[in-house]
């Protein structure tokens, strides 16, 4: 089994992809990019447009490469910027809809988060 982990943080977005092997976890990905999505976020605590875009940018790469890889399951995890954020639902939102549609026919991926959590 083949799964993929994207790490959404303040400063940059992390894509661990990983293997099951008989003695643990084989690692297949292990990459970052510089997205800043907390950029302008201590004014506001409002996610900026540009910086959101970045992301979600920076998260369908992530999901083109776990589609090459044959990945079954994706999870995202997200920073206390985007739970914090007073527009978080767009966001949150968009992030979902991205991993619903990259999910494989019958996946076991698990129903989505609370609206607190992401």
């Amino acid at each position: 089994m083949r799964v993929g982990v994207i790490d959404i943080g303040s400063n940059s977005v992390l894509l661990l992809v990983g293997e099951r092997v008989e003695s643990g976890w084989r690692i297949l990905i292990d990459t970052a990019r510089i997205t800043r999505l907390g950029e302008g976020f201590s004014a506001e605590q409002r996610l900026q447009p540009q910086a959101i875009e970045r992301t979600l940018q920076a998260i369908d790469e992530y999901l083109s490469i776990c589609r090459a890889l044959k990945v079954e399951r994706v999870i995202a995890v997200a920073t206390a910027v985007v739970r914090e954020a007073r527009n978080q639902e767009a966001f949150v939102n968009a992030v979902r809809q991205r991993l619903s549609a990259s999910s494989p026919a019958g996946s076991t991926n698990p129903p989505p988060p609370p609206q607190d959590a992401c």
